[in-house]
């Protein structure tokens, strides 16, 4: 298989496949990474190119490892790991001060959908949505996302 192939197929991995409360529903890795990419776009539009790339390719490889639950308390725990994978993928130059901007954008992708799908609360979505507000007011962003949260 081709590595076009390969790509091209991995997004069509199933997140939420591990998750009891949203298994059901259909969120592919191409989908959600388009969305990440919009809510980079739309929340800091001086977004570069290369992280606009990564937030398209940060997932790919679920189609390998499989879904990591992206709320609550494991978001908390593995935010600083994934922002400093989200760093060094695939070669994109993402400024490390924008890093966390990425990261933040895929919890609010998982956390918007969740809420869309109206997933049972918990707990850890209400530790999720305080690490989204905490993580909005260091980035300077709470008026702009608190609408969704």
């Amino acid at each position: 298989m081709t590595d076009l192939h390969r790509t091209w197929r991995a997004t069509f991995t199933r997140r939420w496949h591990s998750n009891p409360d949203l298994c059901q529903t259909h969120d592919p890795v191409g989908a959600h990474s388009a969305r990440v990419a919009l809510i980079l776009w739309t929340l800091w539009p001086d977004s570069t190119r290369d992280m606009i790339l990564a937030a398209l390719t940060h997932d790919l490889a679920e189609s390998v490892v499989g879904d990591l639950p992206p709320a609550g308390k494991s978001m908390l725990a593995n935010a600083a790991t994934a922002e400093r994978l989200i760093a060094t993928q695939n070669g994109w130059h993402v400024p490390t001060d924008h890093v966390a901007r990425l990261n933040f954008a895929d919890k609010l992708d998982a956390y918007m959908w969740a809420m869309h799908h109206r997933a049972p609360d918990n707990g850890e979505w209400a530790d999720a949505r305080e690490w989204l507000i905490f993580a909005a007011d260091r980035l300077g962003i709470r008026d702009k996302v608190e609408g969704v949260l």
